[in-house]
């Protein structure tokens, strides 16, 4: 477990309990969790950690969160027009589980490098995805789906392999279970209780807006209004005018696997700058039911982003709580560094987790695929 400390910053916490933002700051995090966070001199008893950052013109926050991916179509994602674009059932009748593992490690890389930390992932072979996931160092909820063209028809043999071989032995792979089909929300119930995790109702179809029955609380709902207000709810682009708060967002299946242009979407839809940035965030990580929240507070587990603001695209740091918030939404700011409990993931710009090697042997190998089998 590593020691961090972060000081001379700028952090957004994104907390409703105490300071919203914190100038000239330190942030110290000890085996995932934020031991001391403040403004000043840093303590004596927090001075001494085993990676320093300095943080003079950089912004720090909650790391960003995909409240729902497909991972397997980021092969043909600009090709990809929806949730249920017949290519990606196309695509998943030719791939392998080897395939899947390295398109996985080439989606993840993207997206941790874009500064997203936590996703919910509904997809075939996920066994795969799941050492994928570990490689990488993001933090994947993984959820086998009932009645999704994306995922196994046998979903309980699926959900047992997840739950008896990665979830909680793999510190960031967590289990979930999901569904794409209303009348199957009882089984999915029954499945969340025995197994003691969150399930998850997919809306594929744009011109459903809400739901017909109640919706057990330990249920997440994705792309649909929640009944009464009182589910847990995320929206990808496909519904994003439907995003009340508050609800997370997800990326779904786009061309660029980055929640920011979501957030973007939001505050041009006139949503207020700290609710956009909380859909992208904490909000985002209750919609996954993830055992803790993202906001920077001390005594919680937290995965940051740092952002590069001392020199351009970024500079100069914004000085006001508006403009900060603008610069972090609707800037160019660069993603330098991003960490997942105490494990760092990306390092000035770069993933430290997967080296070149991986994915180069990715993109040859995804290559000769598109080549041979898609593209013939």
């Amino acid at each position: 477990m590593v020691k961090i400390l972060i000081t001379n910053t700028t952090v957004i916490t994104m907390s409703t309990k105490g300071e919203l933002v914190l100038r000239d700051a330190y942030l110290y995090i000890d085996k995932g969790v934020v031991k001391a966070l403040g403004t000043g001199e840093v303590p004596i008893e927090y001075q001494y950690a085993e990676y320093l950052i300095n943080g003079k013109g950089r912004i720090v926050l909650p790391g960003f969160v995909s409240g729902f991916t497909l991972v397997t179509p980021y092969l043909i994602r600009y090709e990809v027009s929806g949730l249920n674009d017949p290519k990606i059932k196309d695509l998943l009748s030719v791939i392998s589980r080897d395939d899947v593992y390295y398109i996985a490690v080439l989606a993840f890389t993207e997206m941790v490098k874009k500064g997203i930390t936590a996703t919910l992932v509904v997809d075939t072979y996920l066994d795969s995805i799941a050492r994928a996931a570990d490689a990488v160092g993001i933090r994947a909820v993984l959820a086998p789906g009932a009645g999704c063209v994306y995922t196994q028809e046998d979903i309980e043999h699926s959900l047992k392999l997840i739950m008896n071989r990665y979830h909680g032995r793999l510190p960031n792979v967590h289990g979930g279970v999901a569904t794409c089909k209303e009348e199957l929300i009882p089984y999915i119930n029954r499945l969340t209780y025995d197994y003691g995790i969150r399930g998850f109702l997919i809306n594929t179809d744009p011109k459903k807006t809400s739901v017909g029955m109640e919706v057990p609380q330990n249920m997440t709902l994705i792309n649909v209004a929640p009944k009464g207000g009182g589910a847990k709810a995320v929206f990808t682009e496909e519904f994003i005018s439907s995003w009340r708060a508050p609800a997370g967002v997800g990326l779904g299946v786009k061309a660029s696997y980055d929640v920011s242009d979501l957030i973007k979407r939001l505050v041009m839809r006139g949503v207020s700058m700290f609710d956009a940035l909380a859909a992208g965030t904490v909000w985002g990580y209750e919609a996954l039911g993830l055992p803790f929240s993202s906001s920077i507070e001390v005594g919680k587990p937290c995965d940051i982003v740092i952002l590069n603001a001392s020199e351009p695209p970024g500079w100069p740091t914004p000085k006001s709580l508006e403009s900060l918030f603008r610069a972090v939404i609707e800037g160019s700011i660069p993603v330098e560094t991003v960490i997942v409990a105490d494990n760092i993931v990306v390092d000035y710009g770069e993933t430290v987790t997967v080296g070149s090697d991986i994915i180069r042997k990715a993109t040859k190998r995804l290559s000769d695929l598109l080549e041979k089998k898609l593209l013939s």
